[in-house]
C-alpha cells in the first residue's frame, strides 16, 4: 500500500510551479479525494500541506494573519524568507504534527 503525500516545488528562470497530490487519507481508507493541498497566504506566497490536515489548516491561518500584517506595515509585498521562518517557527514551537513548504516571488529576492 502506497501512502503518504507527494508535494513538489520546482523553480526555473521565469517563476516557480508548485504542486500536490490530491487525497487525503485517514489511515487506511481515503477520506477525501478532490483535498486541497497548496494553500494561498498572500498574492504571491503559498505554502504546501502535508500532515494532520486540521493542523496545517490553523498553521496556514496563522501565517496568513502574521503575513497580512507585515504586508500592512511595509506598504508592499511580504518576504517569503520572512513568511518561511514565521512558518518554522509556528511548526516547530506548537510540536505539531505537519510538514510544510513556504514558496513564492517578494521583490527582495525573487522566486
Amino acid at each position: 500500500m502506497s501512502d503518504g503525500t507527494t508535494l513538489m516545488s520546482i523553480r526555473y528562470k521565469d517563476g516557480i510551479l508548485i504542486g500536490a497530490d490530491g487525497r487525503s487519507a485517514n489511515s487506511m481508507f481515503v477520506g477525501n479525494k478532490v483535498s486541497d493541498k497548496l494553500e494561498p497566504v498572500h498574492q504571491r506566497i503559498y505554502v504546501q500541506r502535508a500532515g494532520t490536515s486540521a493542523h496545517t489548516q490553523a498553521i496556514a491561518r496563522q501565517l496568513r494573519a502574521f503575513v497580512d500584517a507585515q504586508a500592512k506595515e511595509l506598504n508592499d509585498f511580504p518576504s517569503v524568507r520572512a513568511a518561511a521562518s514565521i512558518l518554522q517557527r509556528i511548526i516547530y514551537n506548537g510540536n505539531l504534527s505537519a510538514h510544510m513548504f513556504c514558496s513564492g516571488w517578494d521583490p527582495y529576492e525573487g522566486y
